[in-house]
């Protein structure tokens, strides 16, 4: 009896059970349909098509350094007086971006505050995905232009340390040419002397360089390296 009692039990429980679950499935079809038809579950014997995104912020700092070695190619080619090429041009970014700007406050520094704007352009270096730093060796071009201030080259020669104009006026056109192109290339930047110097004091361009220039590379929403203090 006992055994018999259960059955009727068991049967009665599942027809009252059946409407419930029939309810369910259906409930559940119907959210399925749905997953489907919006595209996020593909339908049989469909394939899902993957979406790559590439976001400016994760290739910007790449997209710099390439268009700031670019830039490099575009200065070796500008004009220079007699032909000569005196020239020295590199890029640092990452810990050396760091180091550059940290002496330039060093600079100030040690000058008793004098050079306020040593501090205030490791900022913008600081804000740069990268530096670009072009230098020019010393040696005078024999012209005996006197635009040095010495009357003949020789006398200007022998004194290793002052920088021939005309060395200089190469540096101008080859900065002009990197401000130009990073113009076009919509890459904010700013020519700093300040930068140049670091760079001298940190060892960093070849001997004989005497005169150098830097430009911080910045993308962004608003061109940071024109807020000045």
């Amino acid at each position: 009896m006992t055994f018999l009692f259960a059955i009727v039990v068991f049967v009665i429980a599942l027809r009252l059970a059946l409407p419930v679950l029939a309810a369910v499935i259906g409930i559940l079809g119907v959210l399925l349909r749905g997953i489907v038809e919006d595209g996020d579950i593909p339908a049989a014997g469909e394939k899902k098509e993957s979406i790559m995104l590439t976001r400016e912020e994760d290739i910007r700092d790449a997209a710099v350094k390439r268009a700031a070695e670019e830039v490099m190619l575009a200065v070796r080619t500008s004009p220079k007086t007699r032909g000569i090429d005196n020239m020295s041009i590199f890029v640092v970014d990452g810990p050396e971006k760091e180091k550059l700007a940290a002496k330039m406050e060093e600079v100030d520094k040690l000058s008793g505050g004098k050079r306020p704007t040593f501090t205030r352009d490791a900022g913008g270096v600081r804000l740069a995905s990268a530096v670009l730093l072009i230098g020019m060796k010393a040696p005078a071009y024999g012209l005996n232009c006197g635009f040095c201030g010495f009357p003949t080259c020789e006398g200007k020669n022998a004194q290793p340390k002052v920088p021939c104009a005309f060395g200089v006026i190469d540096l101008g056109i080859g900065s002009g040419v990197a401000a130009a192109i990073l113009s076009d290339k919509h890459i904010d930047n700013r020519m700093m002397f300040s930068i140049g110097y670091a760079g001298l004091e940190l060892g960093w361009f070849p001997e004989g360089v005497k005169a150098a220039l830097g430009f911080p590379l910045s993308v962004s929403g608003k061109n940071p390296l024109f807020d000045r203090k």
